[in-house]
């Protein structure tokens, strides 16, 4: 009697851990307070790429605030400027573990294969390249396809997104038909409170000679001119 109630205690066991909801939980790569600025450029239909795209072209830039983090959920403010420069800011939030698409953010540390959308679309590869003046490992991914109600467009989207914090670069989204645009819509960062650009290189007077070289020619140039008035002096 004692050992099976061992097997039945041990068979609940399983079951219980087994009914238990299995983490997802994903790499966030920023932090509250973190700052994003984007430049938007649009044209053509965009409610032909997408229903509720349209709305994008009403703008000209974009900031992502990000607010706050909690395990996934990722909430951030985004502000954007119409091109009248006004301005509409809305609370929004991101759940990454649920593999769910965010425009300004994915999770953080892909690598090629990973599933960044609800539409399981991969990243197609890792690579270098260099945004905000900084080389960054980045994570590319390309979706190539013809809609089927679309008399033959094509609809295109590319995506280049910092593979350690997982913030947008550069998101293009297009719509063509024989090898014209009908619209698209692109999102560039101008800049990100997380990524510090370069130092400025030294003062160049003139191209390919250091400002030291030139100051030091100056030097001697006047030393020579001071000797020579000195001897013409004594003669």
């Amino acid at each position: 009697m004692n050992s099976l109630r061992k097997i039945l205690a041990f068979v609940l066991e399983l079951f219980l851990l087994a009914s238990l909801p299995v983490s997802n939980a994903v790499s966030i790569g920023v932090k509250t307070g973190d700052k994003l600025t984007y430049d938007i450029a649009s044209q053509g239909d965009l409610k032909s790429i997408a229903v509720g795209m349209e709305f994008y072209g009403l703008f000209k830039a974009a900031e992502v605030d990000f607010t706050g983090i909690s395990g996934n959920l990722v909430n951030y403010s985004l502000i954007l400027t119409f091109q009248n420069e006004t301005k509409r800011t809305s609370p929004l939030s991101a759940d990454l573990g649920d593999n769910s698409f965010d425009l300004w953010i994915i999770p953080a540390g892909l690598n090629p294969g990973d599933k960044i959308t609800a539409l399981d679309m991969p990243v197609n590869e890792t690579r270098t390249e260099t945004w905000l003046g900084v080389s960054r490992t980045i994570c590319y991914f390309g979706y190539l396809t013809a809609l089927p109600s679309g008399g033959g467009a094509i609809l295109n989207a590319t995506g280049h997104y910092d593979r350690e914090t997982g913030i947008c670069f550069s998101l293009f989204l297009g719509l063509s038909k024989d090898g014209a645009m009908l619209a698209s819509l692109v999102f560039t960062i101008k800049s990100a409170s997380m990524i510090s650009p370069p130092p400025p290189g030294p003062a160049q007077g003139i191209p390919g000679f250091p400002i030291e070289s030139i100051l030091l020619g100056i030097a001697v140039a006047v030393a020579a001119l001071t000797i020579t008035r000195s001897r013409k002096r004594t003669v």
